[in-house]
């Protein structure tokens, strides 16, 4: 086995890194489940692996709650920052650029729209995003199907 394969053995689970970031906030297992939307005993079985996972309790129970041990104090920047790229990285979208994009937009007009408004779109397109097609569909009972498939299903007449 090679090393890369060894070292992503190692990797924290997201949802343990979630859990670690709720435990640090709520300082209670039981509200970190709600929040999760588990039971209290996976929690508890998470933490476990957590705990095991990065060699420390990194939790200590006390009266006033889940107390972090300064291992957790020293490593929640670390965890929140991660999380906060897996976030980023979820959501991320690539940018829109009209001048360099290549895609195919379908609208659906009346067919006074195709004689007044067609024009001036195209003549738009052509302008800010020349490598970009446009289909044009004249609204009907089936125009929800039509703007939802992905093939040309429209030609001019």
């Amino acid at each position: 086995m090679d090393k890369g394969g060894d070292n992503d053995a190692l990797l924290l689970d997201v949802k343990l890194l979630r859990l670690f970031d709720l435990l640090y906030t709520t300082r209670s297992v039981t509200r970190s489940a709600e929040q999760l939307g588990q039971s209290q005993p996976t929690v508890s079985i998470w933490l476990g692996r957590l705990r095991r996972d990065l060699n420390d309790p990194l939790f200590v129970r006390t009266p006033a709650g889940m107390e972090p041990t300064p291992r957790a104090d020293a490593l929640i920047g670390t965890a929140r920052a991660a999380l906060e790229a897996l976030r980023r990285l979820s959501t991320w979208e690539p940018e829109f650029t009209p001048a360099t994009a290549r895609r195919r937009f379908r609208i659906c007009m009346t067919d006074a729209s195709h004689i007044t408004l067609l024009p001036q779109i195209l003549e738009h397109l052509r302008a800010a995003a020349p490598h970009c097609r446009l289909e044009a569909l004249r609204i009907g009972p089936d125009t929800g199907r039509l703007l939802q498939s992905e093939r040309q299903i429209w030609r001019s007449a």
